[in-house]
């Protein structure tokens, strides 16, 4: 009897181990290496616009998405490369605005907020000016390493891993 009891233990240990690796290797796997955009589309009088059409363009591979804003005015676009971004708005009797060159970096939230202006639908404004990547809505601290950096890390292999 006592050799049961013993061959029990070991499977529940062994099952505990287990669980334990399944939740750490969850954990890894959400390092995903990604950013978002969002941000409150208004028209002049500083009044939220629900329903105006957003659209993002990826500027290195040219793929656009697409999103509406909802009924408090907000829109985002979430799980983005890394990279530089042209966001659009636009909604009928407003000129379309864009704001170009939205920078997105690793597990940052860059917040791009946007002021319709009344004119014909024909018309667009384009923003020209970096957002500022203060970070207001999360306290995490990163920063992107460049391969230049790495290359100069004091190492046999060169694996910052």
């Amino acid at each position: 009897m006592k050799y049961a009891n013993t061959t029990n233990s070991i499977v529940m240990k062994c099952l505990c181990v287990c669980i334990l690796i399944l939740c750490a290797s969850v954990v890894a796997f959400a390092q995903a290496g990604r950013g978002s955009i969002s941000g409150l589309v208004t028209d002049p009088s500083g009044a939220i616009v629900p329903g105006a059409r957003v659209t993002l363009l990826d500027r290195a591979n040219g793929i656009e998405q697409h999103s509406a804003t909802n009924a408090d005015g907000l829109y985002t676009f979430i799980s983005l490369n890394p990279g530089v971004y042209k966001v659009t708005a636009s909604q009928r009797g407003f000129e379309s605005v864009a704001q170009d060159n939205v920078n997105v970096t690793v597990d940052q939230k860059s917040t791009v907020n946007i002021a319709l202006r009344v004119g014909a639908a024909t018309d667009t404004v384009t923003v020209a000016g970096n957002v500022d990547l203060m970070e207001s809505s999360n306290s995490t601290v990163g920063q992107l390493i460049s391969a230049e950096t790495i290359d100069r890390v004091p190492m046999l292999t060169r694996s910052v891993y």
